[in-house]
């Protein structure tokens, strides 16, 4: 039914050998294209996850003592950001399952990268998207390498 709904479409508009030509675009068939993907969607889940947590966390560095439902830390000295990471991980509904997919999402990204970056170096691709993107690609390693070490995003 469909097929041939799509086969009567496309003799009446003879759109299939440009539809063809823009999807070789848009997904490459060379492999060297996947890890680009990887940290394209590992970034994306990053955002999903980073806006999620942003919600519930409180970047303070006023002290307090925690009160909350982890047994172990009741009593406990502690920042206020450092409680509300807790309280994130015991009190919110998929609280804990946010924060390690935004933890492991991370990890993924920086591997995606850094393989990307080596990979461009050690076999100096040369196709046009490659040229087209090479200085993109060298500042935007750099920041994924700097930012988490020099610690920009941290509230102390």
């Amino acid at each position: 039914m469909i097929r041939g709904l799509v086969r009567f479409v496309d003799e009446r508009s003879g759109t299939a050998p440009f539809l063809k030509k823009a999807l070789r675009y848009v997904f490459p068939d060379n492999w060297s294209f996947l890890l680009g993907e990887v940290a394209l969607y590992s970034f994306v889940i990053l955002v999903g996850t980073g806006i999620y947590l942003t919600l519930f966390f409180e970047p303070s560095t006023a002290s307090t003592y925690y009160t909350g439902n982890y047994a172990p830390l009741h009593g406990h000295e502690m920042s206020v950001a450092y409680r509300s990471a807790v309280d994130l991980s015991f009190k919110v509904r998929a609280g804990l399952l946010m924060r390690q997919t935004h933890h492991w999402a991370a990890d993924v990204f920086i591997a995606a990268m850094k393989m990307f970056a080596a990979q461009w170096c050690v076999c100096r691709i040369r196709s046009p998207a490659f040229q087209r993107y090479e200085m993109s690609t060298v500042e935007r390693n750099a920041s994924v390498i700097s930012v988490p070490r020099s610690g920009a995003y941290e509230p102390w």
